[in-house]
């Protein structure tokens, strides 16, 4: 969960687009992820990796500020592309962002990959992009595809997928409360790790030294499991012995 933050926040920050509040962008980003997630049973840093790499495409990347608009359209239509078959949330993420940044060219990526657009919607985009008109290019291009598998991700969604992302998100929630903890402890294994690889003499010793008390202690159990079978041993003989005098 950390990771696929991270990796949100780094792209919106490297893209430049949104100054101070890419921070502000990146948590939006990572609520809608969640949302979707548990609404379609996709695991959410599947999401999270899509919406990364639809941030690397500048000209879809200025509306992630926007709720609704057009980059939180192509974050949906990667999960329902994927339900109705069409490639991986990742693969379609790329294919998408590629359409969407260059709807001429990207078009003929999209119709390779199964979408279908009519001649007089590929005529219409162009025109659109010529125009200077590239919002009204992506908007058209994300009705198209809304229109063939809108909504198909959260319509197959299963209980047991529901669940499994319920649980996943649980224990991420805590596994990020834990996580400054061991941010804390992790230098201090590393450092010892290090220390380990410089005096490998002085580990090898104490590898003996621990062995030899292993054994040790290994040698005194059986010694002490013998030592009270023999006592009921010759408690049992000694009971037997009495019966017999009796």
């Amino acid at each position: 969960a950390a990771t696929s933050n991270a990796r949100i926040r780094q792209v919106a920050d490297s893209m430049g687009l949104f100054g101070a509040a890419s921070a502000d962008v990146t948590k939006k980003l990572i609520e809608q992820a969640e949302a979707t997630a548990r609404l379609t049973g996709v695991d959410q840093n599947q999401i999270k990796q899509a919406q990364a790499s639809l941030l690397t495409f500048g000209e879809i990347a200025k509306s992630a500020d926007e709720m609704g608009g057009a980059f939180d359209r192509a974050t949906q239509l990667t999960v329902d592309l994927a339900a109705a078959g069409f490639g991986s949330v990742e693969t379609n993420a790329i294919q998408l962002g590629k359409a969407l940044n260059d709807p001429i060219k990207g078009l003929s990526a999209l119709s390779r990959s199964g979408v279908t657009f009519t001649e007089q919607e590929k005529e219409l985009i162009t025109t659109l992009v010529e125009s200077g008109k590239q919002f009204e290019a992506q908007d058209m291009i994300l009705k198209a595809i809304e229109k063939q598998v809108g909504g198909t991700g959260e319509a197959t969604a299963n209980a047991t997928d529901k669940l499994k992302v319920g649980f996943s998100q649980m224990a991420e929630s805590i596994g990020l409360a834990l996580l400054p903890l061991v941010e804390t402890v992790i230098p201090v294994i590393i450092g010892l790790f290090d220390f380990m690889g410089d005096h490998t003499g002085v580990v090898i010793g104490l590898g003996i030294a621990l062995g030899t008390i292993a054994g040790a202690v290994v040698a005194v159990n059986v010694a002490m499991k013998t030592y009270y079978a023999i006592q009921k041993i010759v408690t049992a003989a000694q009971w037997l012995w009495n019966a017999a005098l009796t």
